[in-house]
This record gives C-alpha cells, sequence and structure tokens, in this order.
C-alpha cells in the first residue's frame, strides 16, 4: 500500500494503480508466494486484481510476489503485440514458470546489475511469438487476447 500511495502521484490519469489485501492464509486454497516473509499470505485478490481492468494491455510488469501466478494472468491480458517485463528470471522458479510457455513466447533475457544486491540479476521481456495466432486462439483457449484494441 505505501508503493501504491508513492506512484499514484506520479502517473497520470491513464493508469490504475491498484492495491488489494493481502489477507493471512487460511490454510485452505489460495496463492501463496515463495518469498521468505509472505508465505503465510493468501496472494489472491492480489494476482487476479489485473482481471478488474479491461484489457488488453500494451505493457504488463511482473516485478512483486507470487510472480508464477502473475504470469497466467498477465499471459490471459496481453495484446497481440504487447510485452510483459518480467524481473528476477535467473530465478529457478521463474524460468520454470516461463518454460511451461516456451512454445508460444518469445523471451528475451537481459542480465545486469542493480542498484539493491551486488550480484547481477535478469529481467526478461516476453512477447507471442505469433501475435496474430496466439491473439485469435487467445479467447478460445484462455490464453492470449482478443485482437480488439
Amino acid at each position: 500500500r505505501h508503493w501504491a500511495e508513492m506512484v499514484r502521484g506520479s502517473v497520470g490519469p491513464h493508469v490504475a494503480i491498484l492495491s488489494p489485501e493481502v489477507p493471512r492464509h487460511d490454510g485452505t486454497g489460495g496463492i501463496r508466494s515463495k518469498r521468505w516473509g509472505f508465505r503465510k499470505r493468501d496472494f489472491s485478490d492480489y494476482v487476479n486484481a489485473g482481471r478488474s481492468v479491461a484489457g488488453p494491455f500494451d505493457l504488463i510488469v511482473i516485478d512483486g510476489r507470487a510472480r508464477e501466478a502473475c504470469l497466467e494472468v498477465a499471459l490471459e491480458q496481453l495484446a497481440p503485440d504487447g510485452i510483459i517485463l518480467f524481473d528476477n528470471t535467473n530465478r529457478l522458479r521463474y524460468r520454470r514458470a516461463l518454460a511451461r510457455h516456451r512454445e508460444k513466447l518469445a523471451i528475451h533475457r537481459d542480465v545486469g546489475l542493480t542498484p539493491i544486491v551486488p550480484w547481477p540479476t535478469e529481467t526478461s521481456v516476453i512477447s507471442w511469438k505469433v501475435p496474430e495466432a496466439y491473439a485469435a486462439a487467445g479467447s478460445r483457449a484462455g490464453v492470449g487476447a482478443s485482437t480488439e484494441r
């Protein structure tokens, strides 16, 4: 919430800042984060918040909690020629999430240093391999995005 409030004053009216509740996990179902310190939270509303805003989107940034589940929602909302910027894809769990979609996604990986940690990290720029094919199939298969803009 603190980050959302800081950013809210820095963006224009065309940007939606969502800050859904992340309650304690009640022990049944839900979407969990594997990040230490966040494992006892349910990120279901957080992950699904993007579905509350009409897409498709030209740019989706994944850099928070429960990123594997966020990727699945992002693929449903991604425009045919849109891109996903997915941070820290050097982490094994994120590589595995991307590998499940390797046949339909073009993934460009960039490795470099950040101001936060003293070792290199990786950010991936992701797009559809065949935008028109996945846009048409997405509405039927629950993957991709419609061709409406």
